[in-house]
């Protein structure tokens, strides 16, 4: 099977947050949890939603997405913190525009936020 869509969220010690991000990306294809050797249930707790979790070493947050867009295979990837959480708007959107191939061309997308 083809990965379309890989949500990725980079995470150390975000039990609190994972479940609930997850939760917001069940959408994707694929769930990756890029793990810098969390010592609460952050791995447990991303696993039991379905996540692949890579336990990797954070030497500095740049190296740790590089080292993640290696080791996720996908077409697109979607990056999304721990505490974030992707609407079902933004869901729809984003399975629209991978449906209808408007991707040529494109290397990638912002996506407006709101802070609380």
């Amino acid at each position: 099977m083809t990965v379309h869509l890989a949500a990725v969220v980079l995470t150390k010690n975000e039990e609190r947050h994972i479940a609930d991000c997850l939760d917001s990306l069940n959408w994707a294809d694929e769930l990756v949890v890029f793990d810098d050797f969390s010592t609460d249930r952050t791995v447990e707790i991303a696993e039991a939603r379905g996540a692949r979790v890579v336990l990797h070493r954070l030497e500095t947050f740049a190296a740790q997405r590089d080292a993640a867009l290696e080791g996720v295979q996908a077409h697109w990837i979607l990056f999304v913190d721990a505490d974030e959480r992707a609407t079902p708007a933004l869901a729809e959107e984003v399975r629209r525009v991978i449906a209808l191939g408007s991707d040529e061309g494109k290397a990638g997308w912002w996506i407006p936020r709101h802070n609380y």
